[in-house]
């Protein structure tokens, strides 16, 4: 005889377990089909990200716990001379759909106004500075 609650409980973690593959699965996707294309507009919504061959894009939000734990670590690679421009997504909002982001923290590493990579969520210090560095 099976137990009708540890069966239950069998069955939300199978499913709790499909959520974060299949989220996953999304941010990888949606990552993958960034990188490469032209940012539509981008002289229109983001002028200043036309003054640099490459560029790293940092969106943020005010709301967001990852961000506000990023950013001073963003302000001091900006301070260092690294080519860092914030958008704050709440007012700004035209630049992320532009870059089709939908998501804080996220950083957009532009080259020639395409994207060439992205960032998505929280990540190490170490990663991050990789990603800064490489602009």
């Amino acid at each position: 005889m099976v137990n009708a609650p540890a069966a239950a409980f069998g069955w939300m973690a199978a499913a709790f377990a499909a959520a974060l593959l299949l989220s996953a699965l999304v941010t990888r996707l949606q990552t993958w089909w960034m990188r490469r294309h032209p940012v539509p507009d981008l002289d229109r919504v983001l002028p200043e990200a036309l003054q640099h061959e490459t560029l790293v894009i940092y969106f943020h939000s005010p709301h967001c716990a990852h961000c506000r734990a990023l950013t001073p670590l963003i302000e001091r690679l900006r301070a260092s001379g690294h080519p860092i421009l914030m958008v704050d997504v709440q007012q700004r909002p035209e630049v992320a759909r532009a870059l089709r982001v939908v998501d804080t923290p996220t950083l957009v590493r532009l080259r020639r106004a395409r994207i060439e990579a992205v960032l998505l969520g929280a990540q190490a210090e170490a990663k991050i500075r990789r990603f800064v560095e490489k602009a």
